[in-house]
């Protein structure tokens, strides 16, 4: 019995261990994480990345922008007590050959703020060093990796 569990307890921690870090390397068509809020909803149906989708005009002032387009993850990136969110490009306009386009909003008591824009990403981590308060980003694409710091108000 106690050979069991300590087996179960080994297979788990394996697991754990080969489990890959938060990144963008999720699997296209996966539903979004949580509900996106409706101010992030209007923000994309007016930003310049998701107009230049087809069908992302809708006609009659309106976008077709849907919330399916994206997926969104709730992570830490400042240390106020609110989860922010960041928001991947999961509809094919907004992700080809592996690279995804990525929005980071910070949550706040009036709502959310975008925080930074990113084009063509191919992995995605919060890392926990600070910078300003904020938590760098590590950021994989085709130009390599590189570390991105929170100034001036934004990534």
């Amino acid at each position: 019995m106690r050979s069991a569990r300590l087996a179960a307890l080994a297979c788990g921690l394996l697991l754990a261990a080969c489990r890959p870090a938060a990144t963008a390397e999720a699997p296209p068509g996966d539903p979004p994480a949580r509900p996106l809020p409706a101010d992030i909803v209007r923000a994309l149906q007016t930003d310049e990345r998701v107009l230049d989708c087809p069908h992302a005009d809708a006609g009659a002032g309106r976008s077709g922008f849907n919330e399916d387009w994206v997926s969104a993850r709730r992570v830490h990136l400042d240390d106020d007590g609110r989860a922010d969110w960041l928001v991947e490009g999961r509809h094919s306009c907004l992700r080809r050959d592996g690279l995804a386009d990525w929005w980071i909003y910070a949550e706040g008591s009036q709502g959310r703020r975008l925080l930074g824009r990113l084009r063509d990403v191919r992995g995605l981590e919060v890392l926990p060093s600070r910078s300003g308060g904020h938590a760098e980003l590590r950021v994989l694409d085709d130009g390599g990796e590189r570390i991105l710091r929170y100034r001036d108000g934004g990534y």
